[in-house]
């Protein structure tokens, strides 16, 4: 941004910058150290685990009118496009060699929708921690554990597991993503409320997708976290509780 001052007026002049490759960027762990604890990543001696932070896109593809992530204010989706499922498992490896124990996948929606790469990179963290390939962050013993016992978690939405995916389709990534170490899964409902949810572009496709979610998600066996939010005067107490009874687990 570039401002030029004219006696007591100041002219703004926004500048986009040239596109460039998330991968250009350097690691924020680098320079820092990797610190945070979170319970959802629980190691077998009842500890909680070192999580580092993994980012595969800065911003979200939907555009939900209430959400400071979306593409409609971030701008510009920052990626890593040469080489993604390539240039996420290093920086994978990067992270374990650090000391992560754990990591969670902050995307807003998990490789920011994209099904093939979301399959390819399980994938390939699956194999890497079976066949330990060669790169410059892992080298003794100790570093290739923590890969192997590595957890993750990461964001979906109900409307991309419900509605743009087959439920077979579904069940089968959450399989890879398990196979691959995930352990935790975020879902974002929201609300329950047919007012607010009419008018935040959110999950527009069905309304039974919450119950839908649990569905697949119990039949793979995960933790997972509800997101709701109650603010609004039309969420009543009787829609927080079916809210509440939808994200328990179910065989249906």
């Amino acid at each position: 941004m570039i401002a030029a001052l004219e006696g007591e007026h100041v002219h703004v002049f926004p500048l986009r910058g040239r596109p460039f490759d998330l991968a250009e960027l350097p690691s924020p762990y680098h320079a820092f150290a990797v610190r945070a604890r979170f319970p959802i990543f629980p190691a077998d001696d009842g500890a909680v685990r070192r999580t580092a932070h993994m980012m595969t896109v800065n911003a979200c593809p939907y555009h939900c009118y209430y959400c400071s992530e979306s593409a409609s204010v971030a701008g510009r989706p920052i990626r890593f496009n040469h080489d993604p499922v390539r240039a996420v498992l290093d920086r994978v490896l990067e992270y374990v060699g650090y000391g992560a124990e754990a990591m969670f996948f902050d995307d807003s929606i998990f490789c920011g929708g994209n099904t093939k790469l979301m399959f390819d990179l399980c994938i390939a963290l699956a194999e890497a921690r079976v066949n330990h390939p060669a790169n410059p962050w892992l080298e003794d013993t100790a570093d290739w554990y923590r890969l192997e016992d590595l957890q993750w978690g990461a964001q979906l939405t109900v409307e991309y597991l419900t509605s743009l995916q087959s439920h077979e389709k579904a069940l089968e990534l959450l399989q890879t993503m398990r196979a691959a170490g995930c352990t935790y899964l975020y879902v974002g409902i929201e609300s329950m409320s047919p007012v607010i949810m009419s008018k935040v572009h959110k999950n527009l496709h069905r309304a039974d997708s919450p119950p839908g979610t649990t569905r697949c998600t119990w039949h793979c066996r995960w933790r997972r976290r509800p997101a709701s939010a109650w603010a609004h005067p039309s969420c009543s107490v009787s829609r927080a509780k079916r809210a509440i009874l939808w994200t328990r687990p179910s065989r249906a």
